[in-house]
């Protein structure tokens, strides 16, 4: 949670407290915070993540870097900062790449589909 929303949420509850301490109706304007993943990664699934796939198209994805900080290589282009965006997903932080783990149910990555929204293209690929 950012300093920002904090500060939102303790203003919400403030508001809150007050009008039901003086019995009148709060504001109209109105605070609502949703919950975020906190894109950290866990250990164990980003060690099952880190390695080499190949593509249905040829090209070759390394996927790498820290646990904190990964990263993805795809063909020839430079690494990729990604972060997590849920249970076996990475995503850059533009959206440009999007990494979806197929688990089995060990942990182990069979497969990893990777979309690049902006190229309209999605690929899938096996552990090398």
């Amino acid at each position: 949670m950012t300093i920002g929303a904090v500060g939102a949420f303790c203003t919400s509850v403030f508001a809150a407290d007050t009008a039901a301490s003086t019995g009148s109706e709060p504001d109209a304007q109105q605070v609502q915070i949703k919950g975020q993943h906190s894109g950290k990664l866990p250990e164990q699934e980003f060690a099952a993540m880190r390695g080499a796939y190949r593509l249905s198209d040829g090209r070759l994805l390394f996927v790498g870097g820290a646990r904190q900080r990964p990263t993805a290589e795809l063909g020839a282009t430079t690494a990729v900062a990604l972060q997590a965006a849920g249970p076996n997903r990475l995503v850059s932080a533009d959206g440009s790449m999007v990494l979806r783990f197929k688990a089995r149910a060990n942990g182990d990555i069979d497969e990893v589909i990777v979309s690049l929204p902006a190229a309209g293209i999605q690929v899938s690929s096996s552990r090398f």
